[in-house]
């Protein structure tokens, strides 16, 4: 009944309007049934490496992070002493050892002042009292100490013993030969030179003071060399291994200081 309305040409149209609306639905059934993702689901393999990549780190990605970490991490400062004990003896009021906190990077105007101040006939002439404080170490203060002979009021005047400080302590930079030489100020008879030109100690004339400068002679082994040369002056630097203390290591320790005359 259709056919008797319709042209030919209105017909062939509707045929070809159906002929295409059947095959659109076959291809999009065809589609959605086979499980295909579209193109634009479908992930490129640069993207997975990508995701990949951040969710599990590389070793080479590990060790550049331990490097890194390694470079920041702070270095140890080198250590240092947490405390410096100096000696101060001489013209001070209260001679002793004192216990500095190396922190606080004492001088040795600090030293002077925990040791109750100088003396009034202290002589600083060649101290410096803005050196630092050396661990260890003995500082002495010069000075002639007054005191007062029994009988009419007379003052004599006492020297306290010149002992050479350490050089960083001085003003001019203590060397042997700079030692004092005893009579050479006038106020006695001439004695024999404890030093000589070359700056060595004459163990046979040295005083106590003198020979406490060598290196592990203290007052006690001094004493022993005094009271040894009484007796026996020595004829040779060797002779001093007969004191009682003194062996060959603190012999050889002292030989190229020392000198008979």
């Amino acid at each position: 009944m259709l056919n008797s309305y319709l042209t030919r040409k209105e017909q062939l149209i509707l045929l070809f309007i159906a002929v295409a609306l059947v095959a659109g639905g076959i291809v999009l059934y065809a589609r959605s049934g086979s499980g295909v993702p579209e193109p634009a689901e479908m992930a490129s393999p640069r993207q997975e490496a990508s995701e990949a990549g951040s969710a599990v780190p590389l070793p080479s990605q590990e060790v550049s992070r331990e490097s890194a970490s390694a470079a920041e991490a702070p270095t140890p400062a080198h250590a240092m002493p947490a405390s410096l004990r100096v000696a101060v003896r001489g013209a001070v009021y209260s001679p002793g050892l004192y216990t500095f906190d190396a922190a606080t990077d004492p001088r040795v105007e600090d030293l002077l002042r925990k040791a109750g101040g100088l003396e009034d006939y202290a002589d600083v002439s060649d101290i410096n009292v803005a050196a630092r404080l050396i661990d260890g170490t003995t500082l002495t203060v010069p000075g002639e100490k007054p005191q007062e002979l029994s009988g009419p009021a007379r003052i004599r005047r006492e020297p306290t013993p010149s002992v050479p400080n350490p050089s960083q302590y001085t003003v001019s930079g203590w060397r042997p030969e700079s030692l004092p030489v005893s009579g050479s100020a006038g106020t006695g008879p001439s004695e024999p030179r404890a030093t000589s030109d070359d700056g060595l100690i004459n163990v046979n004339t040295a005083t106590q003071a003198e020979l406490e400068t060598l290196p592990g002679i203290g007052p006690v082994y001094a004493a022993r060399i005094i009271e040894y040369r009484k007796h026996s002056p020595f004829q040779t630097v060797d002779e001093l291994i007969n004191i009682s203390g003194i062996g060959d290591k603190r012999l050889a320790s002292i030989r190229p200081l020392v000198t008979v005359r």
